[in-house]
């Protein structure tokens, strides 16, 4: 966040208006003269237009990045949850090879068995 500073003259000389406006420049701000209630009026309304617009464009930036980073972490899910299921199913398959073996070697089923030791 950038802060600084705004400074208004009214009916003021040339050296008035100088000093305002190196005290601006020194707080990274701006001077601005008006000369009525009109004009004071005109430039609120102007900067808070583009105080909306600003707001407006990082809203915007903001929302376009989290879908971004949204999209980007349920890949990210989806890579992992296949990458799990893989595994699973290599393991289920493991178990069946040894499941099998186990048959064979001791002739019943494994999983009912009570006499492996």
């Amino acid at each position: 966040m950038k802060l600084s500073s705004i400074l208004f003259g009214f009916d003021m000389d040339d050296e008035g208006q100088r000093l305002l406006k190196e005290v601006a420049d020194a707080g990274n701000g701006e001077f601005a003269y008006v000369s009525s209630e009109q004009d004071l009026q005109k430039y609120m309304r102007a900067q808070y237009e583009e105080m909306i617009k600003q707001w407006e464009k990082w809203r915007r930036e903001g929302t376009r990045q989290t879908t971004e980073i949204a999209r980007e972490k349920k890949e990210w899910a989806k890579e992992i949850g296949e990458r799990i299921r893989e595994k699973n199913e290599r393991e289920r398959d493991r178990m069946l090879v040894a499941r099998n073996y186990l048959h064979q070697k001791y002739g019943e089923d494994p999983l009912h068995s009570t006499n492996l030791l």
